[in-house]
């Protein structure tokens, strides 16, 4: 239980999850399979609450100056902070779609397309008492990504072959913001004090492989195979 009176107490370790899946698969000739699929993923909770504990390195507890001492709450499963413990809302979709098509002579081309997507917004009392002394007041994050894959796979005589190409591209931006009122007022005398860090990477990477299974007995087989990767990223 959350006892500070700003506090909501029903949202102390609580977790609401979402989640829904689809896939869908139809052949429109005898040569083509076409699979799509579709995911989504919501989750909002307050979990992870922990309780704060001053000690020294033996274990006994410290004394700090009011305002700075939090209180001493016996119960292990309570405690008074006037905020979120921790909070989070993840958002987590995508969908994809693959493709199969029969080609004479026996082959097979592939085609995987793939794109997801990522939203988070979070927010916790890190301090974890009903002192304001750290916080994470703002941390978000968006991603999205989109990929391609191709593969043609065939056989020649005793030679099982394959050749494949992939590409990725990715945007991630992330936010953290957070404020240190108890360190701002001990070391400088106001509460004044934070931090704030962004961050947004960007990349795109492909490459190109090729494998190769020749059956040199009915009882041996060796393979091989080459990968060719590129990224390149910038933060």
């Amino acid at each position: 239980d959350n006892i500070h009176p700003a506090a909501s107490p029903d949202e102390v370790n609580d977790e609401d999850i979402e989640a829904v899946r689809a896939q869908l698969r139809f052949r429109p000739t005898e040569a083509i399979d076409i699979v799509l699929s579709a995911d989504y993923y919501h989750s909002d909770d307050h979990r992870d609450v922990q309780k704060a504990v001053v000690t020294d390195l033996a274990g006994n507890l410290v004394m700090l100056p009011p305002p700075f001492m939090p209180a001493v709450i016996a119960d292990p499963w309570t405690v008074s902070m006037p905020g979120d413990a921790s909070n989070s809302d993840i958002e987590n979709q995508g969908v994809a779609g693959k493709v199969v098509i029969d080609l004479p002579g026996g082959q097979k081309l592939t085609s995987i397309t793939a794109y997801r997507e990522l939203d988070f917004l979070g927010a916790n009392d890190s301090d974890w008492t009903e002192i304001v002394a750290m916080s994470v007041d703002d941390a978000t994050e968006r991603q999205h990504q989109f990929s391609q894959e191709l593969q043609l796979v065939g056989s020649t005589g005793r030679l099982d072959w394959l050749f494949g190409l992939y590409y990725l591209t990715e945007k991630d931006a992330l936010r953290l913001n957070g404020s240190l009122p108890l360190i701002g007022l001990m070391m400088f005398g106001s509460p004044a004090l934070g931090s704030s860090n962004e961050v947004t990477s960007e990349t795109d990477a492909w490459a190109g492989f090729a494998q190769g299974t020749f059956a040199a007995t009915e009882r041996l087989s060796v393979t091989a195979g080459l990968r060719y990767s590129h990224e390149e990223k910038s933060i």
